[in-house]
């Protein structure tokens, strides 16, 4: 008989053991289970790392400043000198615009186009259309994945028909005249944190770049200023660009829209002062002074 209780009772230990055990398993599995889950959640991250390229569309301004020198009344013309006399020797003087019983004085300035210049001015915008590429690396924090940064080198060209005058206050002469920006920039890239995932961002961006501009409206008349009047070229100059924008894009597809300020006017063309000829031309200043863009962008 005792057989045959040992014989029952394995049967039940075996039971009551595999009971036992049976909750002892949950837990684990749930652990396990929740270990896959905080995997995946931290496998999930948002825009990635990686290189990139672009290409633009751009709409801007541009605008020119030409500047002539002095006409005043000649303070001898009461000699039988001319009445009216030049002022374009670089320098302040005190000039007699009255009569010699009635002495009316008057400053006038021949500065080569500083901002106290009293001579004819005359200033000019135009539309500037162009296309500009760029291509970089943009990483974002691991600790802030919403926050990021790029570095790109990019070039632009954009077109325009310039217009200027061979007289001042005459008819004006048109020139297709070419621009030319280039450099190296750095963005802060933001995408708030609903819209930070892998496969859809969409953010802000906001930098600076250093380069240069370059400008293209030489023409016949600007060098027979040059070898008349002795006056100086400066078709480039170093620039200082401000960047920002909106961005939205997939994986490895995107779109910006966004705005470029150079913030540095070009002094295109002076001349040596002292040989200039009234009323005409020895200043002009030219800028690119905003441009609106749409690119379309491709990540690595």
């Amino acid at each position: 008989m005792k057989k045959y209780m040992v014989a029952g009772a394995i049967p039940l230990v075996a039971v009551l053991l595999a009971a036992e055990e049976g909750p002892g398993q949950k837990p684990q599995m749930a652990k396990a289970s929740t270990h896959k889950k905080v995997r995946a959640s931290q496998g999930r991250h948002g825009e990635r790392n990686g290189f990139f390229m672009g290409a633009d569309y751009q709409l801007g301004m541009m605008s020119s400043t030409e500047q002539a020198c002095s006409m005043v009344k000649n303070p001898n013309s009461y000699l039988g000198a001319p009445a009216q006399i030049s002022s374009c020797d670089g320098s302040r003087q005190q000039v007699n615009v009255g009569t010699v019983d009635k002495p009316i004085w008057n400053t006038v300035w021949g500065n080569m186009g500083k901002k106290s210049y009293m001579g004819y001015l005359n200033g000019k915008s135009y539309v500037t259309n162009g296309f500009g590429v760029l291509m970089g690396y943009k990483h974002f924090f691991k600790k802030l994945p919403e926050l990021g940064l790029r570095y790109y080198g990019f070039f632009d060209y954009a077109g325009t028909g310039y217009r200027y005058f061979k007289q001042l206050g005459g008819p004006l002469h048109y020139q297709q005249t070419n621009i030319f920006a280039y450099g190296v920039g750095t963005d802060i890239l933001f995408n708030p944190k609903p819209f930070n995932k892998e496969n859809f961002h969409f953010g802000f961006f906001l930098g600076v770049a250093i380069g240069g501009t370059s400008f293209g409206p030489t023409s016949k008349f600007f060098n027979q200023l040059l070898q008349t009047y002795g006056t100086h070229m400066r078709p480039s100059n170093f620039q200082f660009f401000v960047n920002g924008g909106l961005r939205v894009g997939s994986r490895h597809n995107g779109f910006e829209f966004g705005i470029k300020i150079p913030t540095i006017g070009t002094n295109y063309y002076y001349s040596n002062g002292a040989k200039a000829a009234m009323n005409t031309p020895y200043s002009l200043t030219l800028h690119r002074n905003f441009v609106f863009y749409w690119r379309y962008m491709v990540s690595f």
